[in-house]
């Protein structure tokens, strides 16, 4: 079985990850990138759906790679099989990544990502004035309409 998610070892804990482009193939057929924070929701979505009891890690993705932190090596190992078996599975895999969770957290990154490409653009499509500073009573409006 191919691996996609690797344990290494670094001073007195354990490192789990996976980069970006695992199962590029099943992403792109779910219309999902695979960035770390989505690999994360895949990994968290996993967890919950196969039930795995002993979740011992600390997250510590960014946009280029999922990454987890852990000091227990015995259920580090089983997680990552585990993560490794679902990745080769392309039925449970596209399930998963389709679920509302993952693609809940899809829905945020796309925002985020168009919130610092052209914010004024959005400020103006959204009704306000990129000119003038927001008060906090904007930006909660702003943020609730990208969310809601």
């Amino acid at each position: 079985m191919e691996q996609y998610f690797k344990i290494s070892e670094y001073d007195d804990c354990y490192i789990l990850r996976c980069d970006n482009g695992a199962r590029q193939d099943i992403f792109d057929k779910c219309e999902t990138p695979s960035t770390g924070p989505i690999i994360e929701s895949v990994v968290m979505k996993i967890a919950e759906v196969r039930e795995f009891e002993e979740f011992p890690l600390e997250l510590d993705s960014d946009s280029n790679m999922f990454c987890a932190y852990s000091q227990d090596r015995r259920s580090l190992r089983e997680f990552c099989d585990l993560l490794n078996e679902v990745f080769a599975n392309d039925d449970e895999l596209e399930e998963i990544i389709s679920s509302e969770d993952v693609q809940e957290t899809r829905r945020i990154e796309e925002s985020l990502a168009s919130l610092t490409l052209d914010t004024p653009e959005l400020l103006s499509k959204m009704g306000f004035d990129p000119s003038k500073e927001l008060d906090p009573e904007d930006i909660s409006n702003i943020l609730g309409s990208l969310f809601n």
